[in-house]
């Protein structure tokens, strides 16, 4: 388990408990306090207002296949209640039981301590941190 070293009300905060809770803990059940009911969702497959729960069986699938161990903030950019981030998980593909790196680019707007809307792209195989 990640230690908590945010402050929830802090759009920063939020951003960084969403990602050590969820992606690398793997509570769900932190998607409640950490995102808003409904949330707006902005990927390569278009924009989707999601709720908690549709949210949920959403990353549920994505952490079936994906077991993070780590998330390394690269960098990180706060305007208002606008968080940019660029980071990297590492951890393991479970269905090729192969170790994996995938690098993010995403937004998010936190309001009243919530995520209310993210745009999110991400590569796999793709570590922007070496050299």
């Amino acid at each position: 388990m990640s230690e908590d070293t945010t402050t929830p009300a802090d759009p920063a905060g939020v951003v960084r408990a969403y990602w050590e809770r969820v992606w690398i803990d793997g509570d769900l059940d932190a998607l409640g306090e950490l995102v808003a009911d409904p949330s707006t969702r902005h990927t390569p497959e278009g924009t989707q207002t999601l709720t908690v729960a549709e949210l949920a069986a959403r990353l549920g699938d994505a952490l079936a296949a994906v077991r993070g161990s780590t998330v390394r903030f690269d960098a990180q950019t706060v305007d208002g209640d606008t968080v940019w981030v660029r980071l990297t998980l590492q951890g393991c593909s479970l269905a090729a039981a192969t170790p994996l790196v995938i690098t993010w680019i995403a937004q998010y707007r936190v309001v009243g301590g919530r995520i209310v809307e993210m745009w999110a792209l991400h590569q796999g195989g793709l570590d922007w941190s070496r050299g």
